[in-house]
């Protein structure tokens, strides 16, 4: 992570660092390799500069020497530097009686280095929490600017806990995760002043956690796949939906299908109770055709006319007009629903297709998390652990 900035080096801001990222220079062994090739991306022609600054942000490295970064980073870019210096890094929580720094107590200090899990309760030995500290070159705490450090300061205040011009004693810096996770949370979006380019997410989300905010949803089983794939193409075929309502979502499922030349088709595993029966009508588009993006009823009757898929006609020629149109192409399975405005406007459902296999129901990245051995640091309620540890269970960690 360290290696992968440049905002240490002089010239290089946030927008400047995305731009050589974007141009494929995501490390700083990339720019050595290619800065020669196209120094026009390096900052009008201070590559030399920029060399030197990485030769020494090396040696920094190499050495251990933690202040050289935390000096020539911004605050909020710290959290970057704790996974490079592993053995001078110390994650630390604290247990308080209150929130004023000058009224109430310290009551229990919990810590982790490397392997090593320890606590400290108030009134008993603070030697090792005093050893810890004081052999730490980084701090990483939850909120550690507003709460951690102000009270640790207080209880140890012979000790150099954080950065100021009256107290920087030792090669000790901090990473703040309250403000570190806001800060990648707002770039995974973008800011709103455009003063932060928006960088790339690695959160990967489970199948729960993506459909927490698809308010409308689609479920597409295995059996219903199958039988969507083999319609003829540029067929219009009867269907009836049964839709749920729940926790301010829509799911909807197909149940049954009535094709023109073949038996009625009806979902296996889809009870004939389910929910609410609604008409649909699924549009078989020819192989090679991409589905509509439409918003409007009236665009996606002219868009699949250019297939010679007559809708409008169709629709309007059934005793009960469907609500719904599930547009297939190829494998992809799209639904729409017609919301009955002035505008005749589309509502899109996100479509889940199920596996046709009972695998697990984790992607497969995280099977190496089943022999992970994880430590929770952190003095937190009964409740919040309660919670954490059944998050990691559910992620197939086994061990913490």
């Amino acid at each position: 992570m360290l290696a992968s900035t440049f905002q240490h080096l002089r010239g290089i801001g946030p927008k400047k660092e995305q731009s050589l990222w974007k141009a494929g220079v995501e490390s700083w062994d990339d720019f050595d390799s290619r800065h020669r090739i196209q120094s026009t991306l390096f900052t009008n022609g201070h590559g030399d500069l920029l060399t030197s600054g990485l030769e020494s942000s090396r040696r920094a490295l190499r050495d251990g020497h933690v202040r050289f970064f935390a000096d020539s980073l911004a605050r909020q870019e710290h959290y970057r530097i704790p996974l490079s210096f592993p053995s001078k890094t110390i994650f630390l929580d604290i247990e308080t009686t209150g929130l004023s720094v000058y009224y109430d107590q310290v009551t229990l200090v919990g810590w982790s280095t490397g392997s090593q899990y320890n606590a400290n309760i108030a009134g008993g030995d603070e030697s090792a929490v005093r050893r810890a500290l004081s052999e730490a070159g980084i701090i990483v705490t939850f909120n550690g600017s507003l709460f951690v450090v102000p009270f640790l300061r207080e209880r140890f205040s012979e000790l150099c806990l954080e950065y100021g011009p009256d107290n920087w004693v030792s090669e000790l810096t901090g990473a703040d995760l309250l403000r570190s996770a806001h800060r990648l949370f707002v770039g995974e979006r973008g800011a709103a002043d455009t003063s932060q380019p928006p960088v790339p997410s690695r959160h990967l989300a489970t199948f729960g956690q993506d459909l927490r905010s698809k308010w409308f949803r689609f479920v597409a089983t295995p059996d219903f796949a199958d039988f969507a794939r083999n319609l003829p193409a540029g067929t219009l075929t009867p269907a009836t939906l049964r839709t749920v309502w729940q926790a301010r979502s829509y799911m909807s499922v197909v149940a049954a299908a009535r094709p023109a030349a073949t038996p009625m088709w009806a979902a296996l595993h889809v009870p004939t109770d389910l929910g609410i029966g609604r008409e649909a009508v699924i549009v078989r588009l020819p192989n090679g055709a991409a589905t509509p993006l439409t918003k409007f009823f009236r665009e996606l009757c002219d868009a699949l006319s250019g297939f010679a898929i007559d809708l409008a006609s169709w629709t309007s020629a059934q005793e009960k007009p469907p609500e719904f149109f599930l547009l297939a192409a190829g494998d992809h399975l799209a639904l729409r629903w017609r919301w009955e405005t002035p505008k005749d406007e589309l509502i899109s459902f996100h479509t889940v297709v199920l596996p046709s296999t009972s695998g697990g129901r984790l992607l497969p990245a995280y099977g190496r998390l089943a022999g992970t051995r994880v430590g929770v640091v952190g003095c937190g309620s009964a409740g919040a652990k309660r919670s954490l540890h059944h998050s990691l269970a559910r992620a197939s960690v086994a061990s913490y």
